[in-house]
């Protein structure tokens, strides 16, 4: 038996159509509801993926691409403008400690080693 499993990233309607080798099928409509979801999310073009958000302590920058090894560059900045941590050579799910920080919104500037910049609103709570 072949397991597949498919993440999506947004609520809605999807059609399952399901094959074996003998070229029996059959499909299923689900609806994925993400009401009951307590995190924000927010991808830019170049996939990069901040969680959790909001956080408490730490945040790690993902991609949909698992076998990415990206070294990114990470400035956040409060919502007045001003730079309030920043951090270059930072590894994808390599946890960044930002307990410092107050409570409150941050825009959060990623920068890849392709040159992609992401922006990002990220949420830090007690």
């Amino acid at each position: 038996m072949n397991d597949s499993a498919y993440t999506v990233y947004s609520g809605g309607t999807y059609v399952v159509e399901v094959s074996d080798l003998f070229g029996c099928s059959g499909t299923d409509t689900i609806e994925i509801n993400g009401s009951n979801c307590l995190s924000i999310f927010e991808m830019d073009q170049s996939g990069i993926i901040v969680s959790p958000n909001p956080f408490f302590e730490t945040i790690t920058f993902q991609t949909q691409n698992t076998d990415d090894q990206q070294v990114l560059q990470i400035s956040l900045y409060s919502m007045s403008g001003k730079l309030v941590y920043s951090a270059s050579n930072v590894k994808l799910n390599q946890p960044i400690e930002l307990a410092s920080l107050e409570n409150g919104i941050y825009i959060c500037e990623v920068k890849s080693e392709q040159h992609t910049v992401d922006i990002v609103k990220i949420i830090k709570i007690d």
